[in-house]
């Protein structure tokens, strides 16, 4: 019986071919290849779009918090923006395929991602 329960399981999860890695914000901020194995979410777009928001400057909630258990991808989240922020021409390439997976998930943070980016490269 636990067989059949693990093969109808199989059939709704594919788990990703290498692991994930724990990152470190200190010795992982302007890593590449944490930002090219990052994947989004709708709890990660829904992050992002509030911390975008907060630096309108017609917002007045300017502080944010990011509380979620351990593992669930927080200091991932934080070194893509960073890089999104930061945007190396380096980074180009990697930063326009994240652009492209939040666009199915959340196209007014895509949108927003583009704008930064067009700004950032005069």
């Amino acid at each position: 019986m636990a067989e059949s329960n693990l093969i109808s399981l199989r059939s709704y999860f594919t788990p990703a071919k290498a692991g994930y890695r724990s990152v470190n914000l200190k010795l992982d901020l302007g890593n590449a290849d944490i930002i090219r194995e990052y994947l989004p979410t709708q709890k990660s777009s829904g992050v992002l779009e509030g911390i975008f928001a907060s630096v309108d400057p017609q917002s007045r909630e300017r502080a944010s918090s990011i509380i979620a258990p351990y593992g669930s991808g927080k200091s991932s989240l934080l070194l893509l923006l960073s890089a999104l922020l930061e945007y190396h021409r380096s980074k180009r390439r990697v930063l326009s395929k994240v652009e492209r997976e939040f666009a199915g998930l959340a196209p007014n943070l895509a949108r927003s991602i583009s704008k930064l980016r067009k700004e950032k490269t005069g």
